[in-house]
Order: structure tokens, then sequence, then C-alpha cells
């Protein structure tokens, strides 16, 4: 299968991933980012980056519980998860990258917060750059840079300028 093909399903699963930051309700910005994963799965997979696809396929299944579910015990078996996935597939040392970013991410996308969570995604999404940029996924690393100034979008939006607004409004009352 040819590179611009592989690369191909990367930009477009970043396309998912930049629109899921963008949103402000939580199960709309899981349900896109199940389908980025679902697409960053097999880009990583048809790149032979086997750590990166199998956290981006059990993603997608976490995703889909922690729409569902805010459990504790989901948290544990999925950081449990990954980890004895990252143990198992692992390749090379850029692998601890995916794993890192992945257990980041995961505790971001369970604390209920948005706040919290855009700022947790940030420091994961530096992880899987470095992931990205070592394997020469140029979707990953377009995910990387757009969803991180998606992200800085949304915290400003929803967080910053939000805060702003409501203390105007509060200094007027």
């Amino acid at each position: 299968m040819s590179i611009t093909y592989i690369q191909l399903i990367g930009i477009i699963a970043s396309i998912f991933a930049i629109i899921s930051f963008q949103c402000n309700t939580k199960s709309v910005m899981l349900y896109l980012a199940l389908t980025s994963k679902l697409l960053f799965g097999i880009h990583f997979l048809m790149m032979d980056a086997l750590t990166a696809a199998l956290m981006n396929f059990v993603i997608c299944f976490r995703c889909y519980i922690f729409i569902q579910n805010r459990n504790i015990y989901w948290l544990f078996f999925f950081v449990v998860s990954f980890l004895i996935l990252g143990i198992v597939s692992y390749q090379q040392w850029y692998s601890f990258f995916a794993i890192l970013g992945t257990l980041i991410g995961t505790i971001a996308i369970w604390i209920g917060n948005l706040k919290k969570l855009r700022i947790m995604v940030l420091i994961a999404i530096s992880s899987w750059f470095v992931h990205n940029f070592l394997i020469n996924s140029y979707g990953g690393m377009l995910a990387d840079i757009l969803i991180s100034l998606s992200i800085i979008i949304g915290i400003l939006r929803f967080d910053i300028v939000k805060r702003m607004n409501k203390n105007t409004q509060n200094k007027m009352i």
C-alpha cells in the first residue's frame, strides 16, 4: 500500500480529532475522538507501529465506555490494559512515548472537568508528537500540532473568555 494513502488516513483521523476538541459536550467529543482513534489505529497498523495501533484501538473502546460510565474501576482497567499492551507490543524505545501519552490521555478523559481535560491532553499530545516524529507519521504530527492549537482555542473560548464574561457580568450586577 502506498505511503501517501497511509498518510492520508492519518490526516483524515486528524480532522476528526481537531473537530472533537471544539465540542463543548463530552459525549460528542468522545464520539468524534472514537472515530479519530479508529482511523489512527488503522494508520499506525499500516505503518507497522504496533504499540501505537493497539493503543488507538483500545482507546476506541475506552471512549465508548467513558461516554457510558465514569466508574473508577474502568479507569483502573484501562490504565492496566494500556500498560500490559505497551509491554507486550513494545517495539523500540519510541513505543514508550505512545504508552505515556495514552496513559495521560486516559486519566484526562476520565476526569469530568473539561478544562482539566484540555490541559492534560496537551501534555499527552506532546508525548505522542515525539512518537509520531520518530516514526515519520505525518498525519500524526499534523494532528498533534493542530489538536494542540484546537485545544488552546478551546481553552480560550470555553475557559478564559467565558470566565472573563462571567466576571464582567458579575461586576455589572
